[in-house]
């Protein structure tokens, strides 16, 4: 009976945290398919999957430099699917999915310790559905696009490639710097194993991220020189 109660409880767990990332890829699935049959005057994903389709022709396109991980990922999902429409779209639902994931653990770990389950899984689904907006583009489709929608989630197939990337590197860097203060900051300085670990780690996925949106960067690139 014991046992029971356990799974029980392991599997109430479960449902509050898939369900809501099995109806975040659904939403992103049936929103982007679209995007990937017509441009519909406001949408480069037709150009990003016509980049993705020149990844195994031998003969790497230009713009592969622009967003490598998207395209890479576009490709392999477009073969595997064997359709770069469905491909691309299920690889943009699992991203958000992904993000849902990561955004309802972190939420718990972090920050909602005493709140419900249920509640942090609708803050975390919530998460994946917020953008700015501006009103005075909804006049039409090009409009959104110009003033607000370039930034939206369902639009930007490469800003949702990097996102969970970039959660992941939030997550190791709040975990690094979370118990210091101004008056144990050379504690950072002692190079123990388990802070080398999360560098390295920080590294690596941040590395992954710049490579899904290396244009986030660009504009902080001259104030390193």
């Amino acid at each position: 009976m014991r046992n029971y109660r356990i799974l029980s409880s392991k599997s109430q767990s479960l449902k509050h945290i898939y369900a809501p990332c099995l109806l975040t890829f659904l939403i992103y699935f049936l929103t982007f398919f679209p995007q990937t049959v017509d441009s519909m005057g406001y949408t480069d994903t037709l150009v990003h999957i016509a980049a993705a389709k020149e990844m195994f022709s031998g003969t790497a396109p230009t713009i592969f430099m622009q967003y490598p991980v998207f395209f890479a990922l576009a490709a392999l999902f477009g073969k595997l699917f064997l359709n770069y429409s469905l491909g691309t779209s299920v690889l943009i639902g699992l991203m958000a999915a992904l993000t849902c994931f990561l955004q309802i653990k972190f939420l718990s770990y972090f920050f909602f310790h005493n709140c419900s389950k249920l509640k942090i899984a609708v803050y975390g689904f919530a998460l994946g559905f917020i953008w700015p907006l501006n009103l005075a583009g909804c006049g039409s489709p090009t409009e959104l696009y110009l003033l607000s929608g370039a930034t939206a989630p369902f639009h930007n197939a490469t800003y949702l490639t990097s996102k969970p990337f970039a959660l992941i590197c939030f997550c190791l860097f709040y975990i690094l710097l979370a118990p210091v203060t101004g008056e144990n900051l050379h504690q950072l300085c002692q190079n123990t194993k388990r802070e080398n670990r999360i560098l390295l780690f920080f590294a690596a996925f941040f590395f992954i991220s710049v490579l899904a949106k290396p244009n986030f960067y660009q504009i902080f690139a001259r104030r390193a020189f």
